[in-house]
């Protein structure tokens, strides 16, 4: 899953802020701890984020900062 809020960074709110961090990275981070219980040993989860996390996009730094925590 992955939201993103475009605009210019002064014109980002908090709450545009935490809205893209609380699903792109505290989502998959809650979603790792609840299925870990369940997983085999050997198991693996593979976190995908997007190439926004390591390339210049106007409009779009929170978005590409929330996929830079992932990484």
């Amino acid at each position: 899953a992955g939201v993103y809020d475009a605009g210019l960074i002064e014109q980002i709110g908090v709450e545009q802020y935490d809205r893209i961090f609380d699903v792109n990275v505290k989502g998959v981070i809650a979603t790792t701890i609840a299925v870990l219980p369940s997983m085999n040993n050997g198991g693996r989860i593979i976190n995908i984020s997007s190439g926004a996390a390591e390339l210049t996009i106007a409009n779009f730094s929170i978005y590409s900062a929330s996929k830079a925590a992932l990484n």
